[in-house]
């Protein structure tokens, strides 16, 4: 499962942020922010989203992390038991979605790529619930 430094890593990635300091500002944070999340403060929902945006991570997989992250010991199992679970229902149309799609020259032709990323890594990366 994908921690708060994950996100934070690859919105500095994505937005080519070079410190903690400009992801806040993108952010619309205070400058220390970062440093709070890192030691263990986790932000809020809405904060959240926003880190996921810029991560260009699913708002939704972020904002579930967020709440196993804040979730009690006895609820935290419950959390990931579910999170397995709706990735199981959602395997079939994964696979079928990564065998369908275009790859190499078939998805230039249709549709732009993803900067760095065949269609299928980008499939699996933007829609696999990594626990």
């Amino acid at each position: 499962m994908k921690n708060i430094n994950d996100y934070i890593e690859l919105a500095k990635k994505s937005t080519g942020a070079k410190s903690d300091r400009a992801l806040c500002k993108l952010l619309e944070v205070a400058p220390t922010t970062i440093a709070f999340y890192k030691r263990g403060v986790l932000p809020t929902d809405e904060t959240m989203f926003k880190l996921a945006r810029l991560a260009q991570v699913d708002p939704e997989e972020a904002l579930m992390h967020l709440n196993i992250w804040r979730a009690p010991a006895p609820a935290k199992d419950v959390y990931l038991c579910l999170a397995k679970k709706l990735m199981m229902l959602c395997l079939p149309a994964l696979f079928i979605a990564v065998t369908l799609a275009p790859s190499g020259s078939q998805a230039a032709k249709n549709f732009p790529e993803p900067k760095h990323e065949s269609s299928r890594e980008y499939i699996l990366s933007h829609y696999f619930i990594v626990l």
